[in-house]
């Protein structure tokens, strides 16, 4: 359990945690409450509440990344001004574009929704500004701040869609209102999309069964990423692995871009891995004449058996080279059902034995 404490003393300047300084104030009491450093500066007139949270300060931007919307809280006083933007309340936030290539159609879009933020007894305005800094700038200080990708503002959403964006640049979204007798927190939920912040993965494929499929994927600059499952995977930590896979299966890929983990899947569709008929017509027209099994020629070790229906082998072939054209040792067999057996002997995935019967029509 937490003890509250308690200090009161006179300065004639403080500053604090965020970097904020307030001016003559007559006294601070600092309450330590759950862990969580809460100042209340009294003033003359009024009193200022300043929240104080190391995630929530110029020094340390929360990260914003794709996915569910993030729900976000303003509480700390460090009022900024910069371009379109001026804010009392705010918030730093950033977020890292991928190793994109520049074009037309690469975008981003940053939606605030459910904005909670109340003036004295009226709803205030939230704004919203992304920009960027050079690496290792102070991210307190605007005049670090550059290319702006303007402003958005609301009281209950706003939406920033940006499409003047670099590939591998972190870029700063400075949330804020300038209200100034805040009731209560401002709160709020963010959320980023689009291709300048996402994995690009490619392509979901339909094979036949014993077929193998490559994929890619492009987006970390450094060409680092995680795939799963790796079960029948060539490459499984490469930009570009092959799979044999036995069944439709969904591979997701993982990567590290700035503060984020990015993810993107492909699934990969796995039909029959040969084509065969259920009729032949060997009656001298020239067409159907002979039993053609697509695909088996990617199965050098395939054995084909034909048996009648007293289970007497009547064919029977290893690599099916030349197709059963429904004779037994030469002689014609009469019109029935048959019954056959392929046995594919992939080297690569297991593939059961297929089993069915052939009509032969004269």
């Amino acid at each position: 359990m937490h003890r509250a404490m308690c200090t009161t003393f006179e300065a004639p300047m403080t500053t604090f945690l965020n970097g904020c300084t307030f001016m003559k104030p007559e006294s601070i009491e600092t309450i330590l409450v759950k862990d969580v450093l809460k100042a209340f500066i009294t003033l003359s007139f009024s009193v200022v509440c300043a929240f104080f949270a190391r995630a929530q300060s110029c020094q340390s931007p929360l990260p914003l990344c794709p996915g569910a919307p993030a729900e976000q809280t303003i509480e700390i006083q460090f009022p900024l001004t910069f371009d379109c933007f001026t804010g009392d309340f705010t918030q730093f936030m950033q977020f890292t574009t991928t190793d994109f290539i520049p074009g037309p159609g690469i975008n981003a879009n940053v939606a605030v929704t459910g904005i909670s933020c109340t003036d004295d007894t009226i709803p205030a305005t939230l704004q919203m500004i992304v920009f960027e800094t050079a690496p290792g700038a102070n991210l307190c200080d605007p005049a670090n701040y550059f290319n702006s990708q303007g402003c958005a503002s609301g009281t209950t959403s706003m939406n920033m869609d940006m499409t003047n964006l670099s590939p591998n640049t972190t870029y700063t979204v400075l949330l804020g209102t300038d209200a100034t007798n805040l009731v209560g927190p401002c709160t709020f939920s963010t959320e980023i999309t689009g291709n300048a912040v996402s994995l690009t993965v490619c392509c979901d494929e339909t094979i036949s069964l014993g077929d193998s499929h490559s994929m890619t994927v492009t987006g970390n600059p450094n060409n680092t990423y995680s795939w799963f499952p790796i079960l029948n995977m060539e490459g499984s930590d490469t930009p570009n692995p092959t799979v044999f896979p036995e069944e439709i299966t969904t591979y997701v890929v993982s990567s590290d871009v700035g503060e984020c983990t990015l993810t993107a899947s492909v699934t990969v569709f796995v039909g029959p891995p040969v084509g065969i008929p259920n009729t032949i017509t060997p009656n001298g027209d020239g067409v159907n004449e002979i039993w053609t099994i697509s695909g088996i020629d990617r199965f050098p070790d395939a054995v084909v058996t034909v048996y009648d229906r007293w289970g007497q082998q009547l064919f029977k072939s290893i690599g099916y080279t030349k197709a059963w054209d429904g004779t037994n040792n030469g002689k014609r067999l009469p019109t029935a059902a048959y019954y056959y057996v392929v046995e594919l002997n992939s080297t690569d995935v297991k593939i059961p034995v297929l089993t069915g019967s052939i009509s032969l029509i004269h």
